[in-house]
């Protein structure tokens, strides 16, 4: 057919009419006009592309758009269904109806019945939730008195070739001779997967299940009977990409004294101080100081913390007082990585352990006193798996 030739008003008001009506696909419609106008050779996309431009809203052109917006997933495109066939899929659960408004919202049981038939389907579900949020949660009752001791940790990337955990279990025994009860973690818990190209010859443990397993019987506990609060990092957060599944959570669930408090960061609560547990995203800064002073500049006055501890970055830097919140980057517990030794990178390997003392006299100002002690360990340990 010769470039150019527009579809006439009488094609089109032909098409729209017979596509609205259900027992009539658009390809139908398309052969039906080729019967009428012989030559014209008109198509089912440049059908669809009429319809677009018109303004036509019907059920299968909106089936047609939310199909070409999973072009990308690289599956051969399904053919045209009829009306009978996508009713019995919709009645299945095995689709979703891609758009009538007046749809009643799924209940809980529906949607947990669906996320299973999509996964043996092979397809990985993920449910956003309130754990993705930097959410408040209250720790009052894990304080006692006027001071507040804790330790802080980040990376310790359970599962590599290069963790520290006899470095770890030295820093648990120490916070728990002074009878610290509560331990923060900024996060990648665990080494997770496919993080880097390469990151599996890093491994020792491949899989979420290996390093979920490993880490339930493996890592340290206080044996005084305190608790590690764990917000979950970009390592950890892998597998949730890769499978679905919220490793961080698994673990907490398998463990009575680990608590997981979401995913990249978490606000650690009481009456008179508030701390924020951060897991940062990218490389470091030129100035160590540069990543928490951006996101410190950035937050709203009604949500600063009085502490700000930041993970990720495997190297340590404090600021105090900047625009009224102290900050310290954590260090972690992994040696150096040959993907860390790529960029000249030098982790400092360690733990925070903090001493905060509240105003007894006015509780108008958070802290009367902070005194913290940076524990570090000097030579890595090679093999200490």
């Amino acid at each position: 057919m010769p470039k150019g030739i527009k579809w006439s008003d009488e094609e089109v008001e032909y098409l729209s009419r017979r596509v609205s009506s259900p027992d009539c696909t658009i390809q139908k419609a398309v052969d039906e006009l080729n019967q009428m106008y012989p030559g014209r050779n008109r198509t089912f996309n440049g059908a669809v592309g009429v319809l677009r431009s018109r303004g036509t809203s019907v059920p299968q052109l909106r089936a047609v758009q939310q199909k070409s917006r999973t072009r990308g997933l690289k599956r051969p495109l399904i053919k045209e269904k009829s009306e009978e066939e996508l009713a019995q899929l919709r009645e299945e659960g095995t689709m979703l109806d891609p758009g009538y408004p007046d749809e009643p919202e799924m209940t809980q049981e529906e949607e947990e019945e669906l996320r299973r038939k999509l996964c043996e389907r092979g397809y990985k579900v993920e449910k956003l939730s309130p754990d993705k949020k930097d959410l408040d949660i209250d720790v009052s009752q894990l304080f006692e008195g006027e001071k507040m001791r804790f330790a802080v940790i980040s990376c310790t990337q359970i599962g590599s070739k290069y963790q520290q955990l006899t470095h770890l279990r030295a820093f648990y025994r120490l916070v728990d001779s002074r009878g610290i009860k509560v331990v923060f973690h900024c996060g990648d818990l665990v080494d997770g997967v496919n993080v880097y190209k390469g990151h599996e010859y890093e491994l020792f443990l491949h899989g979420e299940k290996a390093q979920r397993d490993y880490c339930v019987e493996k890592y340290p506990r206080l044996e005084n009977g305190g608790k590690t609060l764990v917000i979950a990092g970009n390592h950890d957060y892998s597998f949730m990409k890769a499978v679905g599944c919220d490793v961080v959570a698994n673990i907490c669930d398998r463990r009575d004294d680990m608590e997981y408090l979401g995913a990249y960061g978490a606000f650690p609560t009481t009456e008179f101080l508030r701390v924020y547990l951060q897991h940062g995203k990218g490389g470091g800064a030129y100035a160590r100081s540069y990543k928490m002073q951006k996101f410190i500049e950035q937050m709203a006055p009604e949500i600063k913390p009085d502490l700000y501890f930041l993970g990720h970055y495997h190297t340590t830097c404090a600021l105090f007082e900047y625009r009224n919140v102290t900050a310290f980057m954590m260090g972690c517990f992994q040696a150096q990585t040959p993907h860390l030794r790529q960029f000249g990178l030098f982790p400092e390997i360690g733990g925070l352990i903090m001493e905060v003392t509240i105003n007894e006299k006015t509780r108008k100002q958070t802290l009367a006193d902070m005194k913290f002690e940076w524990v570090p360990f000097y030579i890595p340990l090679e093999n200490d798996f």
